[in-house]
């Protein structure tokens, strides 16, 4: 049987927690007070038992009325709404094996039931690379699409050196010898990380879904510190580069990250991601996902590199849950497109998923 969890009943959802290995700080209700209290979203999640096996299964629900054409769409469909995950997701369970076709299939016909019930029409995620389960059962489009770096916190801070690039470890001495300084930031240390954070997303002329709202910075800092905390690398007590460490299970995430790259020589981002591992390695943790690029093998994963050559395959899955719907939303998505004048809108030619959520750039 499919039980629901809300934010709003969070002991429960930490108990269910405890029964599954898999679960990390993206499964968290920490996770979704933050995006609830920044976007008109739910995040909510599903569990049930099977054959003695737990899953559990966390995301964003959306409303679709919150695009451009959400009028024209309620009108003819009410209210509607798909599904994501906010970063890695996917089903986790207890085992921490892959799941038996059988039993994926038991779930997944359950909660295709619930998404018809709740009128979502749509289901988008990125499976979580630790457990990396890619088996959901039917009707789910389950695709590689990269790499991501992880690094293996179980091993010595030797053996976690000897991981370190020659060019990495050269620039930590580089680091050290330049006077950088990393420190664990107080929780109000967040509205530090802002404004460095917006002039990295500006220089990297970032997508909108990176740029986040001051409340969702603000959000977070008021999440336990063993779910999120911030560091600092300091040149003479200026912070030049910062992070932002998610954590959960046995899993910490480097979730967002900003830099002064007029101290780029200082070298602050290797020694501050260096003691971010060292610090998660003090927490117990087992594994740290540095993550990958922004476009495949560019200069962001090659830095991820500098700290570890371990790699694990990146998938991503969709579902339709209504597929009839999904139509004709894509329909009202081509007829706003051209009435502002982009008519060269041709949903036939897209690959993101779903089609209605794409930004169509008229070049």
């Amino acid at each position: 049987m499919l039980h629901h969890l809300t934010t709003q009943n969070k002991s429960e959802w930490l108990e269910v927690l405890k029964k599954v290995s898999g679960a990390d700080c993206y499964c968290s209700p920490h996770f979704g007070t933050i995006w609830e209290g920044s976007y008109p979203y739910r995040f909510e999640g599903v569990w049930g038992e099977y054959d003695g096996v737990t899953i559990l299964y966390t995301f964003l629900i959306r409303p679709l009325t919150e695009l451009p054409f959400g009028e024209k769409i309620a009108s003819e469909f009410g209210e509607v709404f798909d599904i994501t995950t906010p970063e890695y997701g996917g089903f986790v369970n207890s085992t921490g094996d892959e799941l038996s076709f059988d039993i994926i299939s038991k779930f997944n016909a359950e909660f295709g039931a619930w998404c018809k019930e709740k009128k979502i029409i749509t289901e988008f995620g990125r499976v979580q690379p630790i457990q990396n389960n890619i088996v959901l059962g039917s009707g789910y489009n389950v695709r590689r699409v990269g790499q991501i770096v992880w690094v293996d916190l179980t091993k010595s801070e030797e053996e976690l050196l000897s991981e370190v690039s020659k060019e990495g470890r050269k620039k930590l001495r580089q680091a050290e010898s330049r006077g950088v300084e990393v420190k664990l930031l107080p929780p109000d240390g967040f509205t530090d990380f802002i404004p460095l954070y917006r002039e990295t997303m500006e220089h990297h002329l970032a997508n909108e879904r990176y740029l986040y709202p001051d409340i969702f910075f603000e959000n977070m800092m008021k999440t336990p510190e063993e779910f999120c905390f911030v560091m600092g690398a300091f040149v003479e007590e200026q912070l030049v580069s910062s992070v932002i460490v998610l954590t959960g299970g046995e899993v910490g995430y480097s979730y967002l990250s900003a830099t002064n790259r007029e101290f780029q020589n200082y070298r602050p981002n290797n020694f501050l991601f260096w003691k971010m591992l060292g610090k998660c390695k003090q927490m117990g943790l087992k594994y740290f996902v540095l993550g990958g690029g922004a476009a495949g093998n560019d200069g962001t994963y090659r830095f991820k590199l500098n700290f570890s050559s371990l790699e694990k395959d990146f998938y991503i899955f969709d579902r339709l849950h209504d597929p009839e719907t999904y139509k004709r939303i894509i329909e009202i998505k081509t007829e706003f497109e051209h009435t502002q004048g982009r008519l060269d809108f041709d949903p036939t030619s897209i690959g993101f998923f779903p089609i209605y959520r794409c930004n169509w750039r008229n070049e």
